[in-house]
């Protein structure tokens, strides 16, 4: 039989002989070019990219030649391009990560373009990935929404859905950073600091808004207004941890963090209350959010027969605050994890622990941002925490 498809292979590539999926040039038995395979935009050094859920490799940059090949691909229906890629990714994996993965799987397309093109090309590619390695990819998504396609939209502007622009009233930047690049700048929708609203018209509906900057007390500076005609306004005001139940149990509230008091098992400072997630202080990712959910209710279910020996963590004015605010310590606390915010942007500086007017701990941040959570471990009982009267953080900024 592999006599039989390797005579009907040699057939084929007679009458149909195999081009480079990049420029078009006769290939023979190659997966591409001579030139394409010497020209490409490799990635190389830089294949592999750290993200929090771990780690992601790809062989090329989107661009030029492999950026229209991909389009083919998708959207012409031309194929031919598959084993290429598909080799250059199982290249890459082995590479880098040894070729070591529990499956191989792909993004699905919606039922909805699967129906429109006749084939889903991410599971396509998923198996061309696999023939080197004589295993078969696995279906572990499935598309439920059909969103509009980005590619389909010609241009940024289209992209940004007409956005004019955001206005931020503070001289730096409320959102983090990643954020910012994904949502404004990948889009080209510019970031105006230190400007606000200040005049909103339109009648049965808006028209337009009026803006202004403003000065460092926030005021609006006069001659600076300008209108925008616009449809719409969507206004940001901030987030604060969802702090009704906690107020109506009479549970007290950290004046920095607007939500419970707690301490490093997350009880509040009514026995028996724990507080996690979003209701104990504004977390940037659902990580967070789980990890403090599963620490609240092991604490809750050992909190029965508890003796308590608390003591308050402390912090100076340049932490807009730190969570929690007490350790309790007749509990474990070789692995207590801090969530701090900076009251100000603030350059080179150092994160300081003292206990008892001793420095104990310290940690060097090249930067600090209020819209960026830190997070930090540390191990209080190894610090010496058992006989301490005061547990205090600052920060030190480097100077210039």
């Amino acid at each position: 039989m592999d006599d039989l498809n390797r005579a009907a292979r040699s057939v084929m590539d007679f009458f149909f002989p195999r081009q480079c999926p990049f420029c078009g040039g006769i290939v023979g038995r190659e997966l591409l070019c001579d030139k394409c395979r010497k020209t490409l935009p490799y990635t190389g050094e830089r294949a592999v990219v750290d993200g929090r859920f771990g780690s992601a490799a790809a062989p090329l940059y989107y661009e030029g030649a492999v950026r229209e090949t991909v389009h083919r691909l998708k959207f012409k229906g031309k194929l031919g391009g598959l084993d290429c890629f598909g080799q250059l990714m199982a290249e890459t994996a082995a590479e880098h990560f040894s070729g070591a993965f529990d499956a191989i799987t792909w993004v699905p397309v919606s039922r909805e373009r699967l129906r429109k093109r006749g084939y889903d090309q991410a599971r396509l590619l998923a198996a061309s990935v696999c023939v080197d390695w004589h295993v078969a990819p696995q279906e572990t998504l499935r598309k439920t929404v059909d969103n509009p396609a980005q590619s389909g939209l010609s241009d940024a502007a289209e992209r940004r859905a007409n956005v004019l622009g955001v206005y931020e009233a503070k001289p730096t930047p409320s959102g983090l950073t990643r954020n910012i690049h994904q949502c404004l700048h990948d889009y080209s929708i510019p970031l105006h600091l230190s400007h606000t609203v200040t005049r909103v018209f339109g009648a049965d509906r808006l028209t337009g808004v009026e803006v202004a900057e403003v000065d460092e007390a926030m005021r609006p500076i006069p001659g600076t207004e300008q209108r925008i005609d616009c449809d719409a306004l969507i206004v940001s005001v901030g987030l604060i941890p969802e702090n009704e139940l906690a107020e109506s149990l009479g549970v007290p509230l950290d004046g920095h963090t607007r939500g419970p008091v707690c301490d490093g098992q997350l009880m509040t400072e009514v026995p028996g209350i724990f507080s996690c997630g979003n209701a104990l202080h504004v977390n940037d990712l659902v990580d967070y959010v789980s990890a403090s959910g599963e620490l609240a209710g092991k604490s809750a279910a050992h909190f029965a027969a508890h003796t308590r020996d608390e003591i308050a963590l402390t912090i100076s004015d340049d932490f807009g605050y730190l969570v929690p605010q007490r350790l309790d310590r007749t509990e474990d606390n070789s692995s207590v994890t801090l969530y701090f915010r900076s009251a100000a942007v603030l350059g080179p500086c150092r994160v300081v622990l003292t206990i008892d007017g001793k420095e104990t701990w310290s940690r060097r941040y090249p930067f600090l941002r209020p819209p960026e959570m830190q997070q930090l471990t540390l191990d209080f009982d190894k610090l010496g925490i058992a006989h301490a009267r005061d547990i205090h953080f600052t920060i030190e900024v480097a100077e210039a």
